[in-house]
């Protein structure tokens, strides 16, 4: 895609190899045919045309857009729209998610039609605004299971073309949407007209309503939670350059196709028994000491990852993938627990906006970082560096929990909420 439209890094590389082999012994020259175009002057100059040629490798800022602001930004913001439209008014959600799923499949298969950056860039906005109501009706495990196929679709990027992966995309997201019309019925949705009496009865059964969900707490977690998605985003969009950059013949995808989907639902599912079970002995903080726990694990794997070569590299992503996958649940389950009853809703809203609009971003910093200290070194600094930052602010929310849970331990009536909102520990029966 990057050679055919010619857009982000390129690099001058060997076009002809056994032309290039030919020349470098008919004029006694002292190099090899991997280096003979390394000096980017063999594709500038026109006598070498034959030999050296610019390949584009997909990376640098026009890259980084596509996978970033172009899609995280109006992904984000359209989640506000269109919760409200789901929730304020009678729409059948069913058609809703299929026409969108639909929609969705046509844009991934217009995207292969491509012929320019441009269309890309359309079609990309329309990914976005399409996904964000197809995404209603998507479990979470999807994530892991999609960034697998990514690394199968090299196969057929290789064999057949990149337009070919898209192509191939849009098909299962029609065959999803022709089940889902077939054998999904639409729930009844029912709307509750509450009155004034019943609105006091609500305020007064839950007393902790009339409290701001916007505490130091809340924004240590959304800090905390924006600069560990922003890590693993720069992971994400960037791996496979980085294998094909470092270890261009090494079959990377027979790793890569496996790993994030099986140890990505592992360390989710993981994830939630132990936090759980830690909020059960220790209260709401215990979440927290297991949010902190997974950030920690992960920083020194993560390192090991990108510092070593294959197939050590590989075996370490193993147990990284699953440290670094268990912390989702636990940030939204922290999120929605510290925040007043009536404004969980609102403090969710605010989370899943701030992680993507954020976070989600945060991969442009790739291209300039990487003009000054490589690409490995980058990915460094944004993606076991910026883990260690959140690092930080999440041991902060420890104590900010504990002021937190004990304001709000003493306003509640619910004695379910009370019993989680405390940090001593729960006898077994």
């Amino acid at each position: 895609m990057a050679n055919e439209f010619h857009f982000g890094d390129k690099v001058c590389k060997v076009s002809n190899s056994t032309a290039v082999e030919l020349y470098i012994e008919y004029h006694h020259l002292n190099t090899t045919v991997d280096t003979f175009c390394t000096n980017i002057t063999m594709c500038k100059v026109a006598h070498y045309s034959e030999y050296c040629e610019w390949l584009y490798t997909g990376t640098g800022l026009q890259y980084q857009l596509l996978a970033g602001p172009l899609f995280q930004v109006l992904f984000s913001v359209m989640g506000i729209p269109v919760s409200l439209i789901m929730e304020k008014f009678t729409i059948n959600r069913k058609l809703v998610i299929a026409v969108c799923a639909i929609l969705w499949s046509v844009v991934v298969a217009l995207t292969g039609f491509s012929k320019e950056y441009l269309h890309l860039v359309i079609t990309r906005l329309a990914l976005a605004l399409f996904l964000r109501g197809f995404g209603l009706g998507l479990f979470h495990w999807g994530v892991y299971v999609a960034f697998s196929m990514a690394f199968v679709m090299d196969v057929v990027v290789d064999h057949l073309g990149w337009r070919w992966a898209y192509w191939i995309t849009a098909v299962p997201g029609i065959v999803v949407t022709a089940l889902m019309i077939v054998t999904v019925k639409e729930p009844r949705k029912e709307i509750a007209t509450v009155d004034k009496n019943n609105a006091r009865h609500s305020k007064h059964a839950y007393p902790d309503s009339d409290i701001s969900f916007c505490s130091p707490l809340f924004v240590v977690l959304l800090i905390t939670s924006s600069l560990r998605c922003g890590g693993g985003y720069v992971f994400r969009y960037n791996i496979n350059n980085y294998f094909r950059y470092y270890y261009p013949h090494y079959p990377y995808e027979h790793f890569m196709t496996w790993i994030p989907v099986v140890m990505g639902i592992f360390g989710a599912l993981l994830g939630g028994m132990l936090a759980d079970k830690a909020a059960y002995y220790r209260g709401y903080a215990g979440r927290l000491y297991v949010f902190n726990m997974c950030i920690f694990v992960s920083i020194p794997l993560s390192i090991g990852v990108l510092y070593l070569s294959p197939p050590w590299c590989f075996i370490l992503l193993i147990p990284n993938y699953a440290a670094i996958e268990m912390w989702g649940g636990i940030a939204m389950a922290s999120v929605v627990e510290q925040a007043p009853r009536g404004r969980q809703t609102l403090a969710l809203a605010f989370y899943v906006f701030s992680i993507n609009m954020f976070g989600g971003n945060l991969n442009t910093v790739v291209p300039f970082m990487k003009s000054a200290i490589g690409l490995r070194y980058s990915l460094m600094v944004l993606h076991p560096g910026v883990y260690t930052l959140a690092l930080i602010f999440c041991l902060m929310t420890i104590p900010l929990a504990k002021i937190r849970m004990k304001h709000l331990s003493e306003i509640t009536t619910d004695d379910e909420r009370k019993s989680l909102l405390n940090s001593e520990t729960q006898n077994i029966n």
